[in-house]
């Protein structure tokens, strides 16, 4: 009883750790295969999209120099014009044919990170990506740059599973 309590302990601590890289394996897989409903069972749509609006309202207000404790009319305006584009731009845009182009970072797609060589789509997807926890329902890919930047991949833990919830995109791609 004890030997099999024991192989049970072991599976479910393999499988707590190791199934991060699982689900990595599945999502190259899905670019590789251009399967855009393989590579949807593994994001969370409506995480992923809060994080792309989170990051592109950031870089907006930043760009246009509205302050984050601005409270006049103007600020709240622009902000709330910004923000609706923003919205209506990532609800459409966010799809899973988008997110397989810019996970192969394909200059021909429009999601060029600057520094990235053209050259870089007829690489292995995920070729030179590092692999990490960040906490124990967090995981990142990290998708290096040629010139120092990075794409950041974040996986989070649903249940046994993991799924696709964030991206934290290099600066330069919101210039």
């Amino acid at each position: 009883m004890k030997k099999i309590f024991n192989a049970v302990v072991v599976v479910a601590l393999g499988w707590f750790i190791g199934s991060p890289y699982v689900t990595v394996h599945q999502i190259k897989t899905a670019i590789e295969e251009d399967n855009d409903e393989a590579l949807m069972r593994q994001i969370d749509f409506p995480a992923l999209r809060e994080n792309f609006k989170e990051q592109l309202q950031g870089a907006w207000q930043k760009k246009m120099g509205i302050p984050q404790e601005n409270r006049s009319l103007g600020g709240l305006v622009g902000a709330g014009f910004g923000n609706i584009l923003i919205d209506t731009m990532v609800d459409e845009y966010v799809t899973p044919s988008a997110l397989t182009e810019m996970m192969r970072w394909k200059a021909d797609a429009g999601y060029q990170v600057p520094g990235r060589s053209p050259d870089a789509e007829h690489e292995t997807v995920f070729a030179d990506a590092r692999l990490r926890y960040q906490a124990w329902d967090t995981f990142a890919i990290i998708l290096p740059g040629d010139e120092g930047d990075v794409l950041k991949l974040i996986l989070q833990r649903r249940g046994i599973g993991w799924k696709l919830t964030g991206m934290v995109v290099p600066s330069g791609v919101w210039d």
